[in-house]
């Protein structure tokens, strides 16, 4: 069996800043698809209005309405508090990448003294989304890596351009 050789590595450290501006990207991204369940149920409404079930359809709309948004601003809420109560979170990480996978390593620190390793075939990726300040990798199994660009060097940042554009140009979204 042959080693794989690391083509490049990254190491960064993340804040809670960054975690704010992942979720804020995030919900953005992700209204237009709140929208469309939005018109879906207005969609529903307007069927049952039709059918002259009126008050049943104000009624049936305003409650999916109120649990679809409540649900959403709650978990927005738990999530961001999780996260600034994780220290885990805040380890210092790399990840190495190589020609059919990444390995993201979570180093030791005052908090942890093992290191945490995963391992995502680069087939596994599903979303790539960049803006001025980060680079998000999003897997199958609906895990982000979130890289700021303040600690990726330049030839790096190549590479990583590089093998964006090879393998998931249909999959890449830029802000």
């Amino acid at each position: 069996m042959t080693a794989k050789m690391k083509n490049f590595s990254i190491t960064f450290t993340l804040t809670k800043e960054d975690y704010k501006k992942f979720y804020r990207t995030i919900n953005n991204a992700l209204m237009m698809q709140r929208l469309k369940y939005s018109a879906i149920v207005l969609f529903i409404a307007f069927i049952f209005t039709v059918m002259n079930l009126y008050s049943l359809a104000v009624t049936a709309f305003c409650l999916m309405s109120i649990l679809f948004f409540l649900g959403d601003i709650i978990n927005r809420v738990y999530i961001l508090r999780m996260n600034d109560k994780s220290k885990i979170g805040r380890r210092k990480t790399t990840v190495d990448f190589y020609s059919d996978h990444l390995e993201i390593l979570c180093l030791p620190d005052e908090n942890f003294k093992g290191k945490s390793e995963r391992h995502y075939p680069l087939s596994t990726v599903k979303m790539v989304l960049q803006n001025s300040e980060y680079i998000y990798f999003k897997f199958e199994d609906y895990t982000t890596l979130i890289m700021p660009r303040r600690d990726i060097e330049n030839e790096a940042s190549e590479k990583i351009k590089n093998m964006i554009d090879n393998l998931y140009p249909d999959r890449f979204l830029e802000e």
